[in-house]
């Protein structure tokens, strides 16, 4: 249908689109929205008769009948926003057992209950099935839940049983083709504080003190950003088109902004980003689709748009025609074709208990084909001895020199209240460190253990109890830290678990900003990643905690973490650098000590320690610059000082989250780097439109509030895999030790081949995605569970590093490219820079690393100096690099060039920068950053991300056409075997999961409006595609649960030596992205 309607547009046909703005079905026990007079009428689910269809139908008998129609109201709610004059329409099929007559309606669900438009009608029933239809027209704006249609029983006779099935609320309009005028007008800045917007009627000469100029969009793009011109967030650009149209109806446009954008039409706001921005930094039309109503002859078309904190840019042009968009946007998630539940215990959700649950269904059964254990090394702490690094950064245990050693793992929080672990018994601990090894697993980061240990973790502290690190006691010696026994206990014995399974640990020293102390409250005043720089007492604290954490003997193993190769590595303090976060306002604090440094006899005459001041050239900037770099080597000094006299001969890293110079140049210091790095992190803020209703079913503490989600794809030239990937340092190992792809970021199937495919090609040494991958206990998916258990296509992206990545089945590159930055730039104004995807993008086709010591890396086949920089932008917890496109893709261009010029590509590499397209050294990875897409093709492992349906053909695996973005992969589960000759296979067919009941903003996600329940589903579609396999005969296909076990078969054929699958993943009972191929 969608492709004749488009076909239909593109002939200027006028069109009578449908939008469905709410169906209602009787499959399940509880029907959304459906309000009965519950004394009044018995309801159930009928179980003999059923629709024309053959579908599920409700049976209502009347029990009380009433003296007016509407006492016995059998009503349908939903949440809609009407607007006046618009076009609607409700359905429903009915029959009787009996003839009769009464009327039905649609009207507010609240006060003061008004009757929308003309909607209301009688009509006639009788045993028969039939389809009773109103098409009306609203006559008033509202916003809110409203019963459409509601169906007034009354006056039916007692005993009347009443049968519905198939109700459906629509919106309907005339659908015109996208007519703008190709000439727009372009207001640069001007002053709109005397300017009414919505009493223009024409373009203006002037606005605002601004003369108008004529503009046009290329590529649908204009860029309002003058080239190397600063601008500064919100500034104002205001757009004018003028077009005649030949009817009255409604046209569809798409949009985008960097960063807001609102969108006029005849005076009044059709459409607007103003409150959360464009939500994608894709920029592209297919960001924000809409409909707006046009008037016959002349209309006038005003936009707003304001700019980002980094960008300028205003994106508008025709997209694909969606006649399912609605008026309103809000998506609520529930299971049906679209969603499929997937197989899990039926536990649900009390936000007065906030009981975390159990669910005993998604633990992995050992021997089934999701058993990872079967398919990576296992360990032997004792006989494997310590692990130590090559000379190129490798792993290797000393027992074996010669054989690389991989850590796959996660990040482990101990003590979230939502995780359970505070109080497992040590039966489940043994069965949660079971649950770790049978995903394969090798390596856990223990991270906020400070707060886990001294009793902060659980559910958050209330009143009096929360407190500052200035109103407790903070410890000056291990002995005195106030570690609650029962939490230590389960410590200790959880690490002898993992212990006797192979599994190693990194620590945390601290953490938290209350330290190993009770504080739960921040104040600059106590701020420890700052006092521990200068403050006697916080730096005895830390030796506190380090000296329990690794000299404190296991009772459960008899052995100190410090003498136990257990421990692999230590992190000093987790992300110590939000200190130094260039638009926080915390770098004030040095501003004593820098006087001090900078002026001893006057140091009242010195500028305050700030942002601009690091930035600026000139002598003062230069004094910054080189106190800081001082005040942090001292820092580090003092940390490897404590390391070196303790004896302990792990890795010790420090300074993880920004990729600036400034930390590059301070983990220098150190014998490892880690690096956390995330795509689409969640942000909250205030709840759009406010006058939407929560049910906040997961806690009332969300009230008001929602969490916003970047919708655009990771796979891009400025990416956040790119970004952590420039600060690694050839000759020493490498630990992701936080990174997260966002479950609630529309193409999140994406990152499990991202992942598994660059830390292959870069030969990364752990990955440790944030947090607790691996779980037993389970609150309702919410984006804030990052790549948890919750988050299943987490769980797939640990599943293909497992194969990809830990097994080895895609190749590392075997060249290197080291950036060096050198002494010279990290002493001027690009101190805070950081390198920028003209250079970082090589990590899509060969190993990168930085280097801020050694303007000849050893380990390096080709050596760079960066000649400019990007700026990086602090996002609270995470970060992002701010760069001029145009630049930075010459400067790729140039890269990829010296590339093939110094033998790292060789003819055949397919690597196109112009185009987008960047193919590995290897040959096995293919990147396209303007489609999207990527494919993995090695002997083992397999994979297609495909946004479109658009044919992919690799070795094995061909793709002929899928319905919705999705990654499909085969993997051989014969280690020895590849795809070809393997009689086992793992086939994955990956979309995106959601909490069922989560509301979102738009169809796409958007933002998270409520919180959803336990339930998880998984969006369905239909995929076709077949594999080549050597194997003779027709295999055996099956749907596989998350625990690894068989639901059901599925059908598949022989052709020509393949086997192909017509999977249509919406008539499973159950969704899965797993299927487990079995040859004769």
């Amino acid at each position: 249908m969608k492709k004749i309607l488009t076909a239909l547009l593109c002939a200027s046909a006028v069109l009578m689109s449908a939008d469905v703005l709410k169906e209602w079905n009787f499959k399940g026990p509880k029907v959304d929205g459906l309000i009965l007079p519950g004394s009044k009428v018995e309801y159930r689910i009928s179980p003999d008769v059923k629709t024309p269809e053959g579908e599920p139908c409700a049976e209502i008998k009347v029990r009380t009948p009433g003296k007016v129609p509407w006492e016995l109201m059998v009503s349908f709610a939903s949440d809609q926003q009407i607007s006046n004059g618009m076009k609607l329409r409700y359905s429903f099929q009915i029959r009787g057992d009996r003839k009769g007559k009464m009327p039905v309606n649609c009207l507010q669900n609240q006060a003061p209950w008004k009757t929308i438009g003309n909607s209301w009608m009688e009509f006639e029933f009788d045993t028969e099935w039939k389809t009773v239809t109103r098409e009306f027209t609203a006559n008033l704006d509202y916003s809110g839940s409203v019963r459409g249609p509601s169906l007034m029983a009354g006056k039916l006779p007692e005993g009347t049983t009443l049968y519905i099935g198939a109700v459906k609320l629509e919106w309907l309009d005339n659908v015109l083709p996208l007519a703008l005028n190709s000439n727009w007008t372009l207001f640069r800045a001007p002053d709109l504080k005397n300017v009414k917007l919505d009493a223009l009627t024409a373009v203006p000469q002037t606005l605002g003190g601004v003369q108008g100029c004529s503009v046009s969009l290329k590529e649908n793009t204009l860029m309002l950003a003058k080239p190397g011109e600063s601008i500064n967030p919100k500034m104002v650009a205001m757009l004018f088109n003028e077009f005649e149209s030949e009817k009255a109806g409604v046209m569809q446009a798409g949009c985008s902004a960097d960063y807001w954008f609102e969108f006029m039409v005849n005076g009044k706001t059709v459409y607007d980003t103003i409150v959360n921005g464009n939500g994608s930094t894709a920029y592209l039309p297919t960001d924000h689709v809409f409909n707006f109503p046009v008037k016959k002859g002349k209309n006038l078309i005003a936009v707003r748009v304001l700019s980002g904190s980094e960008g300028w840019r205003f994106v508008c042009g025709k997209v694909p025609f969606r006649a399912k968009l609605k008026q309103s946007r809000i998506t609520r998630i529930v299971r049906g074709n679209e969603w499929r539940p997937v197989k899990m215990d039926k536990v649900s959700w009390d936000r007065k208990a906030l009981m975390h649950r159990r669910i005993d269904q998604w633990k992995r059964i050992p021997g089934t084909a999701l058993d990872l254990s079967q398919y990576v090394k296992k360990y032997d702490i004792d006989k494997c001895g310590w692990l130590k690094s090559d000379a190129a950064g490798r792993l290797y245990f000393e027992s074996a020199p010669n054989e690389a050693v991989r850590l796959r793992g996660f990040n482990f929080i101990p003590g979230g209240w939502r995780r359970g672990f505070i109080s497992m018994s040590k039966p489940e601990l043994e069965e949660f460190a079971d649950q770790i090894a049978l995903s394969g697993m090798n390596v856990l980061r223990f991270h906020f253990l400070d707060a886990f240990l001294v009793g902060n973790g659980g559910l958050p502290k209330q009143g009096k109890k929360r407190k500052t690190v200035s109103e407790v006691f903070m410890a000056q010696k291990a002995e005195e830290l106030p570690i609650l026994p029962q939490f230590a206990d389960r410590y200790w014995y959880f690490l002898k678990c993992l212990r006797d399974r192979g599994v190693y640990v990194m620590l945390d020293i601290f953490t938290t900003t209350g330290m190993f102390t009770e504080a739960v409250k921040n104040e600059d005043s106590s701020y420890g990643r700052f006092q521990i720089f200068f403050n006697e007492r916080y730096r005895n604290h830390w030796k506190a905690g380090f000296n329990y954490l690794l000299k404190t003997p296991n009772p459960y193993t008899g052995k100190a973490l410090i003498d136990d190769p257990q421990l692999i590595a230590i992190t000093c303090y987790n992300e110590q650098e939000h200190l130094l976060n260039i638009g926080g306002n915390k770098l004030s604090m040095f501003t004593p000590d820098w006087r001090k440094f900078r002026n001893p006899a006057n140091p009242a005459s010195v500028p305050e320690f700030s942002r601009k001041l690091i930035q600026s050239a000139g002598p003062e900037g230069d004094a910054a610059r080189e106190y800081l770099r001082k005040k942090l080597h001292e820092m580090n000094a003092f940390y490897l000082g404590v390391v070196k006299e303790s004896g302990f001969r792990g890795f010790v890293t420090n300074w993880d989250m920004f990729m600036r110079n400034l930390e590059g140049d301070a983990r220098a210091d150190f014998n490892a780097v880690s690096m956390h790095t995330y795509h689409a992190h969640p942000n909250k803020v205030k709840l759009y439109p406010p006058t939407f209703k929560q049910r906040l079913a997961f806690g009332t503490w969300l009230r008001d509030t929602m969490l916003t989600i970047d919708q655009g794809s990771s796979i891009v030239e400025n990416n956040y895999i790119g970004r952590a990937a420039a600060t690694r340092v050839f000759g020493k190992p490498f630990f992701m030790t936080e990174y997260s792809h966002c479950g609630y970021n529309r193409f999140a199937h994406e990152a499990a081949p991202m992942w598994a495919a660059y830390a292959s090609l870069q030969d990364w040494q752990m990955l440790a995605p944030h947090s607790n991958t691996v779980k037993l206990y389970y609150a309702p998916f919410q984006p804030y569970d990052f790549d948890s258990g919750s988050n299943l296509s987490a769980v797939m992206n640990s599943l293909f590093c497992a194969f990809g990545w830990q097994r080895g089945d895609i190749r590392s590159a075997k060249h290197a490219v080291s950036f060096h930055v050198p002494e010279k730039t990290v002493r001027g104004p690009e101190y805070t820079g950081a390198i920028g995807s003209g250079y970082n993008a090589l990590y899509m086709l060969t190993r990168i690393g930085s280097d801020y010591r050694n303007a000849k890396n050893p380990i390096a086949d080709l050596n760079i100096e960066p000649k400019s920089f990007v700026g990086a932008k602090s996002m609270g917890m995470y970060i992002v690099l701010s760069e001029e496109r145009a630049q930075n893709a010459e400067i790729l261009r140039e890269q990829v060039a010296g590339l093939r010029k110094a033998g790292i590509l060789t003819p055949a590499n397919r690597t196109d920068a112009e185009k987008g397209i960047f193919e590995s050294e290897t040959g096995e990875i293919c990147a396209d950053v303007r489609k999207n897409t990527l494919t993995i093709d090695a002997p083992k492992f397999q994979s297609a991300v495909l946004k479109e349906s658009k044919p992919v053909r690799l070795s094995d695996l061909t793709v002929e056409s899928v319905s919705t973005p999705c990654t499909i992969a085969a993997i051989s589960l014969e280690n020895e075997k590849s795809i070809a000759d393997s009689k086992h296979l793992l086939v994955v067919v990956g979309t995106v999961f959601a909490a069922e009941n989560a509301v979102f903003s738009t169809e796409n996600f958007g933002a998270e409006l409520d919180v959803g329940d336990m339930q998880q589903v998984m969006r369905a579609g239909q995929f076709r595609f077949s594999l080549k396999n050597g194997a003779k005969g027709l295999p055996s296909v099956y749907a596989l649960n998350m625990s690894g076990s068989r639901e059901c078969k599925i059908p598949v054929t022989l052709k020509n030596g393949r086997v192909e699958f017509a999977l249509d993943t919406g008539k499973l009972e159950y969704g899965t992205p797993y299927f487990e191929v079995v040859y004769p």
